[in-house]
Formats: structure tokens, sequence, C-alpha cells
């Protein structure tokens, strides 16, 4: 059951969420993943969840994080899209959950343009059924 600690100190405190989304998928036995990279994490975990810490349903929700690198963002701004991409696709060709949420980096985070990526960082599109089919497609950024 998760439950309603903030994460440290703050000048405010988090709003109280009543119902949120997790915890109504939980409730009705809709299996979950949520991944994303470290820096991201709470987005998929603890915000989703109304500021609660921890799953609702530890047979129903998958929480997967991928280690961040120690790396300026200046310098990786793409960060590990590919690595989350690679791991959610495989995550939903399995068929185990019928809901996912993820963050995704994207070079916006820094002032780098998206063109100085590496071309074997560039973002892969991913279009999924929620019965775990998916399509996949390279994409170059050059012409943003």
């Amino acid at each position: 059951m998760a439950t309603s600690t903030s994460p440290g100190a703050s000048l405010v405190s988090p709003p109280e969420i009543e119902r949120p989304m997790g915890e109504l998928l939980a409730n009705t036995g809709i299996t979950q993943l949520a991944i994303s990279e470290t820096q991201k994490y709470g987005h998929v975990t603890y915000f989703w969840n109304g500021n609660r810490s921890g799953m609702f349903d530890s047979g129903t929700e998958t929480y997967l994080e991928i280690r961040s690198d120690n790396i300026p963002f200046d310098q990786r701004p793409w960060m590990k899209a590919a690595e989350i991409t690679d791991t959610l696709a495989t995550e939903l060709r399995t068929g185990r959950h019928r809901f996912a949420r993820s963050t995704m980096p994207t070079a916006t985070w820094s002032a780098t343009p998206a063109r100085s990526m590496p071309r074997s960082s560039r973002s892969r599109r991913w279009i999924c059924s929620w019965q775990g089919s998916c399509a996949s497609s390279t994409s170059s950024k050059e012409s943003l």
C-alpha cells in the first residue's frame, strides 16, 4: 500500500490527492508498468500515485528504473532514452501490462541542439497497442 510520505523537506506540503489513477487501476486489477530513468522516476511513481511512495498492489504493478549516468545534461541530453525505449518495448511485447506509463528524456532539457546527438542515440518511435504488439521506426531529429 502506498504511503503519504513526502520525500524530504519542502517549503510547501504536497497537495492531498484522493483516488489517483495508479490506485484506481490497482483497485480494478489492471496490470500496470511504470518505467523511467532515475532522473524522472518519481514522475511515474511518486507523483503519479498522488504524492505517495510505494505501490498500491505489488501483484498488478511493475516498476522499472533505468539507472541514470552521472554525466551532465549538456554532455548527454538524450540521457537513457534508447534504454528506456528498448526496455519498454520488451515489456509491452510480453502482454503482461494493460497500462504503461513512462517519461522520456528529450534534448530540450539542455541547450544542446538535438542534431549534435550521435546518430545511434536518436530516438526510436514506437507505436504499441494495449495487447503489446509494437512497430518501430527510427526517426531522424535532423529536421528539428
